[in-house]
């Protein structure tokens, strides 16, 4: 039986290789389904199905081009991104952990080379399309497991033993196929964000609307469930910054009510409401919990940090806060939380940044967001279809969430923000050659 399952995954991997080679917008949507498989697309150590699938488009990409002698295109806001790249390459060359440096650096310029390469393979509105549908089975596959976790979360189902390891430390949180409830909470932000953007307008039809909204309250419900407040302070910037469009106005405040109206079922007739509640009543201790005060310190130690020698200027080091916190660590710090807990991250994808790598990876970063606001306001401002604007409102929205998430949750190299980086390239792309014809 062994023989014949590895036999099928063969044929169909040469299968799948071949149409790639004719289509590789196939492999962008294999990626798009597997985005969101953190412990249960894990492969082999630290590679996952989503990065084996990348490495393999990548390699497909070049054979393509290689063939067809294609030229390929780097978007101005990733060009723009490559002094942040080699300043983070340089500084590895003093760190206090280089190994994992090394591994970060790598995979800042993985997911920036996928990103490149997403920008050449989405040509046209119809490649969108295709996008979009390849993000609403996602969000809906991640969200429908998140739900049935729940369901099981008191019994012994197969998708709640995963559950069960969460809610020793942290209660009944959901998580879906994360191992963290936060990162599942953001995942599910990150892409409902291009799926509500779809809503308005006249680029669905009424059923597929009705699709989208459905597939939207799913995941909505799933994040209620994971408890995780990084990802509620997500979604109400969203529905925030969703105002500001005229064509997303309406559909956003319609949404809110029927938000509101899904917490207090969930709150009242579900078993989640003790702790949804309690989650909730801890947004009003936020400023005096033993998380807030755990951050606080640590922002203190990053400052302490920042201020010795020479580290304003040049850092003390990519992936160096956890080495260098021992020599600082302020005296506040909670012996259970540092020994116990083990926290050894600022937690702040900010405050990593000034620390590890000074004012220069800061001001490199800071002109890599201003380079990406730029791109979208000169592409918002030209005649084009609605399927690419609407894209371009929910890359904008997508991008200011996360920018305020590193706040919270430090990860940079997130796959649902750097495929939107590519999206952004590749709608460039399509307004250029507009443009030119």
């Amino acid at each position: 039986m062994s023989i014949v399952l590895i036999a099928a995954i063969l044929i169909v991997g040469v299968v799948f290789t071949f149409l790639s080679l004719r289509w590789p917008i196939v492999l962008i949507l294999a990626i798009l389904l597997v985005l969101g498989m953190d412990y249960i697309g894990k492969l082999i150590g630290f590679i996952t199905m989503n990065n084996a699938l990348k490495a393999v488009f990548i390699v497909i990409f070049f054979i393509r081009a290689g063939i067809t002698g294609e030229k390929i295109r780097v978007a101005r806001h990733l060009i723009d991104f490559l002094p942040f790249l080699i300043i983070v390459g340089l500084s590895i060359t003093h760190t206090g952990n280089l190994s994992t440096a090394m591994i970060g650096w790598s995979r800042f310029a993985f997911t920036w080379v996928f990103a490149v390469l997403v920008a050449n393979v989405v040509k046209t509105g119809k490649d969108l399309r295709l996008v979009v549908t390849g993000i609403l089975l996602s969000v809906l596959v991640v969200a429908s497991m998140a739900l049935i976790q729940g369901l099981q979360l008191f019994s012994s189902g197969p998708l709640a033993t995963h559950a069960m390891e969460q809610a020793m430390d942290t209660g009944t949180r959901v998580s879906g196929s994360f191992w963290s409830p936060n990162k599942m909470a953001m995942y599910l932000v990150s892409l409902s964000i291009f799926l509500f953007a779809m809503i308005p307008g006249r680029q669905l039809s009424a059923r597929a609307k009705l699709l989208h909204a459905v597939v939207l309250v799913l995941s909505f419900v799933a994040i209620l469930m994971s408890l995780s407040r990084s990802g509620w302070v997500a979604i109400c910037l969203a529905g925030f910054l969703f105002l500001f469009s005229k064509t997303h106005r309406r559909t956003t405040l319609v949404c809110g009510i029927l938000g509101l109206i899904c917490v207090v079922v969930v709150l009242i007739a579900t078993p989640y409401g003790v702790s949804l509640l309690e989650r909730l009543q801890s947004l009003q201790e936020i400023s005096t919990g033993t998380s807030s005060g755990a951050r606080l310190v640590l922002y203190s130690t990053g400052l302490d940090i920042f201020l010795t020698g020479f580290n304003w200027i040049w850092g003390c080091g990519y992936k160096s806060f956890t080495h260098e916190i021992v020599e600082h660590l302020h005296p506040l710090m909670s012996h259970d939380v540092y020994y116990h807990a083990g926290i050894r991250n600022s937690h702040n994808a900010w405050i990593d940044m000034a620390t590890e790598l000074g004012l220069l990876g800061l001001m490199a970063f800071l002109f890599f967001i201003r380079s990406v606001y730029r791109e979208i306001s000169l592409m918002l401002r030209k005649s084009m279809d609605i399927w690419p604007r609407s894209i371009l409102i929910a890359i904008c929205v997508l991008f200011t969430v996360k920018l305020v998430d590193f706040n919270f949750n430090p990860e940079m190299q997130v796959g649902g923000l750097w495929f939107a980086m590519g999206l952004l390239g590749a709608i460039g792309g399509m307004v250029e050659s507009h443009k030119s014809r």
